[in-house]
């Protein structure tokens, strides 16, 4: 059951981080342009990091649950134990993006004020 298990997390994972990381890129240069009006590398330069350190924990984060994945025995069991880890890096995803949202906003007051 732990191979349907890990087949479903890592569908649902790679189809999220991807997607995801997609969109806050593509819509998070908008707010990276706004924060650094006058240096779009800049701008660039801080989404792109941002993206970079969104995959890398993601991936660590699933590689670390995978790997301490508790023994499922039943389809009750693989339901419950792929709801709470994909719940908590749903959790982990958001904590991110509002600490990111406030650590560039700091970035702009510091350099602009």
């Amino acid at each position: 059951m732990n191979l349907i298990a890990y087949a479903i997390y890592t569908v649902l994972l790679v189809t999220v981080i991807l997607r995801i990381g997609h969109l806050c890129y593509r819509h998070g240069r908008v707010y990276t342009d706004a924060f650094f009006p006058t240096d779009a590398e800049f701008s660039k330069s801080i989404n792109d990091v941002l993206l970079v350190a969104y995959y890398l924990i993601n991936l660590g984060y699933g590689v670390t649950v995978v790997a301490t994945w508790e023994d499922v025995q039943n389809i009750i069991g693989v339901v419950q134990s792929v709801t709470s880890h994909f719940s908590m890096i749903l959790l982990i995803l958001a904590v991110l993006h509002y600490s990111n949202l406030l650590i560039i906003k700091l970035i702009y007051q510091f350099k602009f004020k």
